[in-house]
């Protein structure tokens, strides 16, 4: 590789480094050490699935999407409000998500129980999130209901519905 390159290659007798933009990778685990102090001790900061920068994403996305839905139901007038929400019948989509997301959450788990998960809650708890948005997103398409009331606050509690049983579920079929 040549030497403007942005990774270079350097051997030592610990292992080969990966140089990326000043930082260093090895490519080989110390005898012993467990995969996430060795990642910390190789590379001085934290291993990327726990930086805690990213774990208040979700968190985040449900504030937003709740502050949207106060914001808009004070906005709408008390006689609409309840025909908003609810849609005059009851949220089919509670049900109809989750039983869309099924097989997506299958084919994801099939994927995921090969890669190895150490965190096997938080993967079950992930693919049933993922499932659970595309069945939304799929589901949305044919909802006669489409007030923002109703997409904020059925479709957040189907999606919420599917991580929780990909949590309890999925954790014990992506187990190796």
């Amino acid at each position: 590789m040549s030497r403007n390159s942005p990774v270079a290659r350097a051997e030592s007798p610990i292992g080969t480094h990966f140089l990326f933009a000043g930082q260093s990778h090895r490519s080989t685990k110390r005898p012993g050490a467990s995969p996430a102090s060795s990642a910390k001790s190789q590379t001085g900061t934290n291993p990327p699935a726990s930086n805690p920068a990213h774990s208040g994403l979700p968190g985040r996305a449900i504030l937003v999407s709740r502050l949207v839905g106060i914001l808009v139901m004070v906005l709408t007038p008390l006689d609409l409000r309840m025909s908003a929400w609810t849609s005059d019948q009851f949220p089919e989509c509670l049900y109809r998500i989750p039983l869309l997301s099924l097989p997506i959450a299958m084919a994801l788990t099939l994927a995921v129980r090969g890669l190895g998960a150490t965190r096997l809650t938080l993967a079950g708890s992930a693919i049933g999130a993922v499932s659970g948005s595309l069945a939304a997103i799929v589901y949305a398409g044919c909802c006669p209901a489409d007030s923002i009331l109703y997409v904020v606050s059925w479709y957040l509690a189907s999606v919420l519905l599917c991580a929780a049983a990909g949590a309890v579920v999925l954790s014990r079929m992506l187990k190796w």
